[in-house]
């Protein structure tokens, strides 16, 4: 028997509300993070709290696999992806305390921090291509 296995309830009927309301936290999670990156519409006929679960769902069954797939950074975003994931391993594995939430939140500030620094570059770039325009 795993760790895990030892921590997870006898009683069938506690595994499945806490289930579920693992799936409500992730499901909040991604509708506040609409908030920040914008979906695109979905059809008229969705319900809102439809995208949100199928994340959540999605984010649950890997979790549960201890495993997820982000993708490859390019190489410029490179050093803000390890600040993020490293700041997000800080937050999993161990039993939360002030030391590892402040180690993940500094890492997490970098990782933003850098993402921004990146963004104004290309932003400048894009300003000083354009052609100036010419006052009358």
């Amino acid at each position: 028997m795993t760790r895990e296995d030892e921590r997870r309830s006898i009683d069938p009927e506690e595994d499945v509300m806490k289930t579920e309301k693992t799936t409500n936290q992730i499901s909040i999670a991604y509708t506040r993070m609409t908030q920040v990156w914008h979906q695109p519409a979905l059809p008229p006929d969705t319900d809102e709290w439809f995208a949100p679960v199928v994340y959540a769902t999605e984010w649950q069954r890997e979790e549960d696999a201890k495993t997820y797939t982000i993708g490859c950074p390019t190489y410029s975003d490179r050093p803000a992806l390890i600040f993020a994931v490293e700041g997000a391993r800080a937050l999993c594995g161990s039993e939360p305390n002030p030391w590892t939430r402040r180690v993940a939140a500094t890492l997490l500030r970098m990782a933003a921090d850098e993402t921004d620094r990146l963004a104004a570059a290309e932003e400048k770039k894009i300003e000083q291509a354009q052609p100036m325009r010419r006052s009358r």
